[in-house]
């Protein structure tokens, strides 16, 4: 059984190559086109509210610090999750809006909020630092560090104490983690 358009198609085939060249030709230019990024722009509605003081132990941050910012920042409308981190010296509060909430809104809602309780947070924190998570291409960084006098503790703790607070303090860095070495361990015996 023949259907009437691969009977016309071989009848006239032209038209059918016409047709094709045409529709190749047009797929080559959409795809010569196409924008093409290693890292797209993605837009994730997320604010980090970081607060450090300095060689505070993490439950003291904790109570001091970290609650109150949750309190404050938790009335604010579109929250969809809210997560805090506490290490030594930093606690740092992750906030996830509802998708299509205006990011810039967000922060300085945030931003205010945290300034509003300034007054109750202990005097010897440094300024809060707000950031809206941008997952702009190029803005993942590693970097490795040795240093043959130190030992993987002693560098485990510059690193942590030092250099990442420094970066830390670099505006628009959203987080510094180390990865490897050697992690604090308090072992109670009884």
């Amino acid at each position: 059984m023949n259907l009437p358009i691969s009977s016309w198609a071989i009848r006239n085939p032209i038209p059918v190559v016409v047709a094709f060249t045409l529709l190749m030709v047009a797929g080559i230019y959409s795809y010569t086109r196409l924008p093409v990024k290693q890292f797209p722009n993605i837009a994730f509605p997320m604010v980090v509210a970081t607060v450090i003081q300095e060689r505070a132990a993490p439950s003291e941050l904790e109570n001091q610090l970290t609650r109150r910012v949750e309190n404050s920042i938790a009335s604010l409308p579109n929250i969809e999750v809210m997560q805090s981190t506490v290490t030594l010296g930093v606690s740092t509060t992750i906030v996830q809006f509802e998708i299509g909430v205006d990011l810039q809104k967000a922060k300085d809602d945030i931003e205010s909020r945290v300034n509003q309780i300034r007054t109750e947070l202990p005097q010897s924190i440094q300024p809060p630092i707000i950031n809206a998570l941008d997952f702009t291409g190029g803005a993942l960084m590693t970097f490795a560090v040795s240093h043959p006098e130190m030992s993987a503790t002693e560098l485990s703790w510059f690193i942590d104490d030092r250099i990442s607070r420094e970066l830390q303090g670099v505006r628009g860095v959203g987080q510094v983690s180390r990865v490897g070495g050697v992690n604090r361990e308090i072992n109670v015996v009884l």
